[in-house]
């Protein structure tokens, strides 16, 4: 079998939606995580997260900063000076997606071969780098 995009994509969406249905479970959308576990990971403002949003899930301003007040809005995000940081409802909420996803990849890779997981992320990583590329230049 060759790598091609509807095995990406068709890998993608089976990943995505064995997280949403977790999410699911605790109160999150998609975006809404990716969001809490970019501030997590430290982001800055508002401007600055909604920035990472728009370009990591290839969605547009306005979307990405409706994400961003939603967190905010429910308690898991905190605003001081700009900065944003989790609340203690955010931070365990992190906790308990994270671990949610550790056990996935542990269910979803666990016997992969090291070796083959180093090949596989260096072509996506490389398909995903030429892709950004065409999108910017559709972009200017």
């Amino acid at each position: 079998m060759t790598l091609n995009g509807q095995i990406i994509g068709q890998a993608e969406r089976a990943t995505r939606t064995l997280l949403e249905r977790h999410l699911r479970d605790s109160g999150l959308e998609f975006e809404q995580w990716v969001a809490v576990n970019q501030v997590h990971t430290g982001t800055g403002g508002r401007r600055a997260l909604a920035a990472r949003l728009a370009r990591g899930l290839k969605v547009d301003d306005a979307t990405a900063r409706a994400t961003v007040e939603s967190v905010i809005d429910l308690g898991l995000v905190a605003v001081d000076e700009e900065e944003l940081t989790l609340t203690p409802d955010g931070l365990q909420k992190f906790a308990l997606v994270s671990a949610a996803i550790t056990a996935i990849t542990a269910r979803l890779y666990g016997d992969v071969p090291p070796e083959d997981l180093a090949v596989a992320g260096r072509v996506l990583a490389l398909v995903t780098e030429r892709a950004n590329a065409e999108l910017a230049g559709a972009l200017s």
